[in-house]
C-alpha cells in the first residue's frame, strides 16, 4: 500500500511541476495577450522584402505594435512580376490611414528584419480590416554594395588621372608657376 501511494504522491508532484512550468511559460512569452492585441489585419505588398520572415516585429513609428503573420510569394497577374504579400496582424488601436507608408528595415546594420510603418495624412481615410498597404521596396545589400564597388572604382580612375597629370614633370612646373604668378598677383592687391 505504501508503494502505491508513493507512486500516486510522485504522479501528483510531477503533474503540479508540470502545470507551474507551464503558467511561467506561457506568462514569459507573453502568449495570451499576443493573440488577443494584434486583431487588426493588413496585407502588405512589396517587390522585394529583404529577407523577412514570419514571426518578424510590426513597427508603427518605431512602436512595436504588432507582427508578421506570414510571408507569401505570388505574380502579379497585371504588371507580370514576382511580389510579395505579407499578411499581417496588428493592434486595433494603430489604424492606419490609406497612405500610410511600409518599408523592411533592420534593427542595426546586421540586426533582426522588422515591418516599419510610418502613418500617413492625419484625417485620411482609414484602411479597413484586410485591406491593402503597398510597401517601399528596400534597396538589397547585394546591389548596395555594387554601387560601392562601382563607385571605389571611378574613385580609382580619378586619382590614377590626377597621378598621371601631377606626374609629368612640365604639369609640376606649370602648377608652380601658376602658384608663384597667383602669389604675386595677391601681393599687389
Amino acid at each position: 500500500m505504501t508503494g502505491a501511494m508513493r507512486e500516486v504522491k510522485v504522479g501528483l508532484f510531477v503533474f503540479i511541476a508540470f502545470v507551474l512550468l507551464a503558467v511561467v511559460v506561457f506568462s514569459v512569452s507573453d502568449f495570451y495577450t499576443t493573440q488577443a492585441r494584434y486583431t487588426y489585419p493588413v496585407r502588405g505588398r512589396f517587390g522585394f522584402v529583404n529577407g523577412i520572415d514570419a514571426g518578424a516585429p510590426a513597427r508603427v513609428s518605431g512602436v512595436k505594435v504588432g507582427e508578421v503573420r506570414s510571408v507569401r510569394v505570388y505574380r502579379d497577374e497585371a504588371s507580370q512580376k514576382i511580389q510579395v504579400e505579407l499578411d499581417v496582424r496588428i493592434s486595433k488601436d494603430a489604424e492606419l490611414e490609406e497612405d500610410s507608408a511600409a518599408y523592411i528595415n533592420t534593427l542595426g546594420f546586421l540586426g533582426e528584419k522588422y515591418l516599419e510603418i510610418i502613418p500617413g495624412t492625419p484625417g485620411a481615410r482609414v484602411l479597413t480590416p484586410g485591406e491593402i498597404l503597398i510597401g517601399k521596396d528596400s534597396i538589397s545589400s547585394v546591389k548596395l554594395m555594387e554601387s560601392g564597388y562601382q563607385a571605389l572604382q571611378q574613385m580609382e580612375k580619378a586619382v590614377s588621372s590626377v597621378h598621371l597629370i601631377l606626374g609629368d614633370p612640365a604639369t609640376r612646373e606649370a602648377f608652380k608657376g601658376t602658384l608663384v604668378n597667383s602669389e604675386e598677383a595677391m601681393a599687389q592687391l
